[in-house]
């Protein structure tokens, strides 16, 4: 990681779900096009990995409305999402493959498929950007289901639900997590304060001066408590989404949107261990994708401990394949070819 730089060395820079068994009177066809676009001819033939636990759907409220925008390896968050994970530019797709690091890995599960030859699928997860017209980001990870396949609307139901909104049309699912803006952990207090943190130093005041901090702000706000994650699933309309660089393969505009919101500031203020990962994280000079992948599931898997969801527990292994999870908060630049790239719907004329 490169270590953060001081305050003042900074820059401005439709229909119901279908059931889950095929009927006799429904036949069995050859996949779809659009099955073999997305899947390996082999995809059924991986075993269903299962999940335990119970899960329970959070409320619907929606995210803010994303658009979409082409795969680049320009497309950026913002300065200070990369900021808070010590980073200066977006993780390069390419050598993260180089380093054996699988971002666009596929789920640790297979989907029932009906009215398909196929049976069951196993997807892929890709980089997503958003293209909202004044600016193009990166924007989490997407999986793909072709018409049929049984699966949940949000992550945190357990697995074999068939409660999509969309399930009748070709359409991706795009999941993301992130800090929220007004986390302690954004703010001017915490990164002057981790400024000092320094590599093969034991760093322990900072450690302490940290989380006091985090602590303190957390107090002076009054929030309720416990402070929880939550994810959120809604649907979006895009002008249009598309995979890869052909401008030909198009989705339906319609995708759900699953946020995962992480209180970092508070899971930091409240656990040692992990305040000293991230300060370590920080105060080394170079990027280290590998620690920050193990930093990021330690993350997820405290944030699932503050809620009674399933939280992501059944998002296709994305914390047991943890460089998945720099996909997941947008950390890692997009390449065209293999990206799912989202058009933002242009707002209705003014009467």
């Amino acid at each position: 990681m490169r270590e953060v730089p001081r305050p003042e060395e900074r820059r401005p820079s439709p229909g119901p779900a279908p059931h889950s068994e095929q009927r006799e009177e429904e036949v069995a066809v050859p996949p779809s096009s659009i099955e073999m676009l997305i899947f390996h001819p082999s995809a059924g033939e991986a075993a269903s990995s299962t999940a335990s636990g119970p899960g329970s759907s959070p409320g619907s409220s929606p995210a803010s409305s994303p658009g979409s925008s082409p795969a680049s390896e320009r497309a950026e968050p913002p300065a200070d999402d990369l900021r808070v994970f010590g980073l200066l530019s977006l993780l390069r797709h390419g050598d993260l493959e180089s380093r054996g690091l699988d971002v666009e890995a596929r789920p640790l599960r297979n989907y029932q498929l009906r009215f398909s030859s196929a049976g069951r699928i196993r997807p892929e997860y890709h980089t997503v950007t958003l293209d909202a017209g004044a600016s193009a980001r990166t924007y989490g990870l997407g999986v793909m289901f072709p018409p049929y396949t049984v699966h949940a609307r949000d992550s945190t139901s357990p697995a074999g639900t068939g409660n999509c909104d969309l399930t009748q049309v070709d359409h991706v699912h795009v999941r993301r997590a992130e800090i929220p803006l007004d986390d302690p952990l954004r703010l001017a207090p915490a990164r002057e304060i981790v400024a000092h943190a320094a590599p093969g130093r034991d760093n322990s005041a900072v450690v302490r001066e940290l989380r006091a901090a985090l602590a303190d702000q957390l107090a002076a706000r009054r929030l309720p408590r416990p402070v929880r994650a939550a994810c959120l699933a809604s649907v979006h309309e895009a002008a249009a989404v598309v995979l890869g660089d052909d401008a030909m393969t198009r989705l339906a505009e319609r995708f759900v949107l699953e946020v995962t919101t992480v209180p970092a500031g508070a899971l930091l203020a409240a656990d040692e261990d992990l305040a000293r990962a991230y300060v370590d994280l920080i105060a080394d000079p170079h990027d280290q994708p590998e620690s920050l992948a193990a930093f990021l599931h330690d993350l997820v898997e405290a944030a699932a401990s503050t809620t009674p969801e399933n939280l992501l527990g059944y998002a296709d292994g994305l914390t047991q394949q943890q460089p998945t999870l720099l996909g997941l908060f947008s950390l890692v630049s997009a390449t065209p070819a293999t990206s799912i790239q989202l058009t933002a719907a242009l707002p209705a004329p003014a009467r």
